[in-house]
């Protein structure tokens, strides 16, 4: 049977992030995933998770400056420093 969890980046965006943690449980699903966390506090986000005992299933590193960077840049051999860069800032979103 599959699991779906919530994409809280689309989903109930009328709520502050953490509010759509909690929207996320009432609505029955398990886990969160959330795009891009970064303009949320990662202990408001952890909090949210901890009150609720969802898990968070899903978040993307940074994304590169769209309006003039390249995508793609993790497999761009000279990018590997800023994907490291940027993968350890996911990494530390995770666990303020």
């Amino acid at each position: 049977m599959p699991r779906f969890c919530s994409n809280i980046s689309f989903m109930w965006q009328d709520l502050a992030p953490q509010g759509r943690v909690h929207a996320a449980l009432a609505a029955g699903f398990g886990a969160v995933e959330f795009l891009f966390p970064y303009d949320t506090p990662a202990p408001d986000l952890k909090h949210a998770l901890e009150a609720t005992g969802l898990t968070l299933a899903l978040i993307n590193c940074p994304p590169p400056n769209y309006t003039g960077g390249e995508r793609g840049f993790a497999a761009i051999l000279a990018q590997k420093d800023r994907f490291r860069n940027d993968f350890r800032r996911a990494l530390r979103s995770l666990n303020p």
